[in-house]
């Protein structure tokens, strides 16, 4: 992997483009998956963070391009919780 993409991506690793897993709480994660390219996994990394943070969320693409996932994100809110 090229060292430019380990800083652009820095959650996703090389063993076959996992996604690494998302801190829910101090001391558990979420399994990701395994994906065939670096962005796809980057992309699932982004997804899972912006529901569980929302707008705070500090992805590696544009967030913009999560509008459904910032849409769960408040809706789980009014709710009274997170379902991740």
């Amino acid at each position: 992997m090229h060292a430019l993409c380990r800083r652009q991506c820095p959650a996703v690793s090389f063993c076959k483009m996992t996604a690494l897993p998302v801190p829910t709480c101090p001391f558990t994660r979420s399994y990701l998956g395994l994906f065939e390219a670096e962005r796809d996994a980057a992309t699932a990394y982004d997804r899972s963070l912006v529901r569980l943070r929302g707008g705070a969320a500090a992805t590696n693409f544009s967030l913009s391009e999560y509008a459904e996932e910032l849409a769960e994100y408040h809706t789980a809110q009014q709710v009274g919780g997170t379902k991740y």
